[in-house]
């Protein structure tokens, strides 16, 4: 049995490699390439927190907010734009939506450019992700939540081996039927999980 540390060793956002993808901070130069591969379709945006109608002037804002983010060294950010080494095209974004020291635990989400689903760029960049934030930060325990019309994204979880665990009712961002907010799948995986 691996002994975890008790404290956490907060990087923040530090560039990472995979076979296919370079992992990195998203910079101001971003702002064009994130509008069209990303930000300008509500489908790819739902439920990352980004506006739900986007324009090129809110991308910015956003970004201009996170790169500011970067650099608050109290609360570190982890927040990774997905470009694939050989175009670098943009494919997606990865986070960390929410973390507590305390108890060791973050909640990661991401999003995949539609023309880029399918081809395996999302479970390569978790698996990178979750990897960096057990050995390098020493979070306990990695938590996702997906739609629960999201089976893709049920799909990809499963792949880096996190488990479901439940229904977390009404905690979606997006309103159902009935007027009320939608359900989640939650999904996680423990450092103890790895060994």
């Amino acid at each position: 049995m691996r002994l975890l540390s008790q404290r956490l060793n907060h990087t923040g956002t530090v560039t990472l490699e995979t076979e296919r993808l370079t992992l990195r901070k998203i910079v101001l130069g971003d702002v064009a390439s994130v509008f069209i591969s990303l930000a300008s379709d509500p489908d790819v945006m739902d439920g990352v927190g980004w506006d739900t109608s986007p324009t090129l002037a809110s991308t910015e804002a956003n970004i201009k907010a996170l790169v500011q983010a970067y650099a608050n060294l109290e609360k570190p950010q982890y927040y990774w734009l997905m470009e694939e080494k050989l175009t670098k095209n943009i494919v997606g974004m990865i986070f960390v939506d929410d973390y507590k020291d305390e108890r060791r635990v973050a909640e990661v989400d991401y999003c995949i450019a539609k023309e880029q689903r399918g081809k395996g760029f999302a479970p390569e960049a978790l698996r990178a992700v979750i990897r960096y934030l057990f050995d390098v930060v020493k979070f306990f325990r990695i938590e996702a939540v997906y739609n629960m019309d999201n089976g893709a994204s049920g799909r990809v979880l499963e792949k880096v081996g996190m488990r479901f665990e439940g229904i977390l009712r009404g905690r979606a961002l997006r309103i159902g039927v009935d007027g009320f907010p939608e359900d989640l799948h939650m999904c996680a995986i423990l450092a103890t999980d790895e060994a």
